[in-house]
């Protein structure tokens, strides 16, 4: 059949979209499904093997204690170590299994708890009042509870909005708050395929050659057309990858990526005021939600209808002050709550994390990369696989980008893409307390929705469908091996 080329769209030319039918977005959201039950069973199976491996450490500990009183006291010990012995088996009577292995509790790994947490106690951090070794302490801080000093971590660096979901969700549902961030993350993992579809699908209708025939031929109404075919790629991309794992557990990544994907669906359409209301929302989310109103703002001004430079500038502007009204909120809290506006911000130092000056020299040598690649692919034995995956999301990105983004992304995507990536390979670069202990934490977690990806992996498997089935085989084995992974406890991040 013959193909037809797009044009090249202009700088102020909103893109066109294809033939429209309501029952395609049925594909998105079963595969949304699918990824909740893949997520939850293995999330489940690894808790499991986790819980079985602490009951027995327990049983073990147990017994030995009752031994060591036991063989005291056959000896006639001194009472005071017969007392010590007695007081360590009452401690491992009594002592319980760790919340993350509770039945129901298999997406509360590492730091999902935190937003628990933040709806059951609040923000917690130090008072302007308190004395400056507190406020300089690395992570502690006394919780306030009845004067007991108990330390806790500095919980402002997560933002806000998913923890007001949650509790939102608990109140409505009348379920624990767990759950309740539970369900907010998967609904928002549903959703976000729906959306990311619906961007993806105009998106490849305008930049990759269409078939003609398909819209002609009646007998075709059911079939997916070229664009609608690369858009479920896409989404597989996005649901079933090594570390989506973390759209479906309580963490920001569903949420976050619903708003990414609504955010380029809106800029798509030249919806700017739209695009700015989601942007002020996502600036509320997490760090990178920031990131929204500079993308915006070049956007607007490179593709808006308005004539006059002036008026031009000046409605960017106000667009780009729309877009932070999230994280203004969340600075104004800090600041009457703490007297720190940054507050977010400065705990985050405590961990190395942040655009400095350390930092970016840091990310301007390549071979500081290179070798945290190398150390993980070739010097780590035995081979852990999720570390190994976080370190080549350090990588592969910028490849990808380069050698693809020209030909497969728009301009806005390709400020994404390069934004989504290089913001945390810097901040992150010397991560860790002390400094290096956890260098580049996160990166697959982060590039888990690093959606200009996704896009062009559907537009690759869009024209190569060949390659397609491979690929997701071995794409949705690292998704099931690393989901089991985090069940049982283990960093995949």
């Amino acid at each position: 059949m013959a193909e037809l080329s797009v044009p090249p769209l202009l700088a102020h030319a909103p893109e066109v979209s294809p033939p429209w039918r309501w029952r395609l977005l049925l594909l998105p959201a079963v595969m949304g499904v699918v990824g909740i039950l893949i997520a939850t069973a293995c999330a489940i199976s690894g808790q499991d093997t986790r819980r079985d491996f602490n009951t027995i450490e327990m049983q073990n500990d147990y017994a030995h204690a009752e031994a060591a009183l036991a063989q005291a006291e056959l000896r006639h010990a001194a009472p005071e170590e017969i007392e010590k012995l007695e007081s360590e088996l009452k401690k491992q009577q009594e002592r319980k299994l760790p919340r993350y292995a509770e039945y129901g509790r298999q997406f509360t790994q590492w730091d999902a708890y935190r937003y628990e947490e933040i709806i059951e106690k609040g923000y917690l951090y130090h008072q302007p009042t308190d004395p400056e070794v507190l406020k300089e302490a690395a992570t502690l801080i006394p919780p306030g509870e009845g004067g007991e000093t108990k330390p806790r971590l500095k919980n402002v660096v997560w933002y806000p909005l998913y923890p007001i979901l949650g509790w939102g969700v608990s109140q409505v549902l009348r379920i624990a708050p767990v759950a309740g961030l539970t369900v907010v993350s998967q609904v928002c993992a549903v959703l976000s395929a729906v959306v990311l579809f619906l961007y993806a699908r105009r998106h490849y209708y305008n930049r990759m050659p269409r078939l003609p025939a398909w819209e002609e031929d009646p007998m075709r109404k059911w079939d997916l057309s070229p664009q609608d075919t690369a858009a479920m790629w896409a989404c597989a991309a996005l649901l079933y990858g090594p570390c989506s794992i973390f759209l479906y557990a309580n963490f920001t990544e569903s949420l976050f990526v619903l708003l990414l994907c609504a955010f380029l669906y809106c800029l798509q359409g030249r919806w700017w005021w739209r695009a700015a209301l989601v942007a002020a929302v996502a600036s509320a989310c997490r760090a990178q939600g920031v990131l929204f109103a500079p993308i915006l703002g070049l956007t607007f001004l490179l593709r808006s209808d308005i004539r006059n430079p002036m008026k031009r500038f000046g409605v960017g502007t106000v667009l780009g002050m729309v877009s932070l009204i999230g994280i203004v909120s969340y600075a104004a809290f800090l600041g009457v709550r703490f007297g720190d506006p940054l507050a977010f911000n400065h705990a985050q130092q405590h961990w190395n994390v942040g655009l400095h000056t350390a930092q970016f020299y840091n990310a301007l040598n390549p071979m500081n990369a290179l070798t945290h690649v190398m150390k993980y692919a070739f010097y780590t034995g035995p081979m852990d696989w999720p570390r190994l995956w976080e370190a080549l999301c350090i990588i592969w990105p910028p490849i990808m980008l380069l050698v693809l983004g020209g030909r497969f992304l728009s301009f806005e995507l390709e400020v994404v893409g390069w934004l989504l990536w290089g913001v945390p390979y810097v901040s992150n670069g010397l991560a860790g307390s002390p400094p290096l202990s956890s260098q580049w934490m996160s990166m697959g977690r982060f590039m888990a929705v690093l959606i200009p990806a996704h896009i062009i992996i559907g537009a690759v498997f869009g024209r190569m469908r060949w390659a397609g089935i491979p690929w997701l085989a071995i794409w949705g084995s690292a998704f099931g091996v690393f989901a089991v992974k985090f069940g049982a406890g283990n960093w995949i991040g």
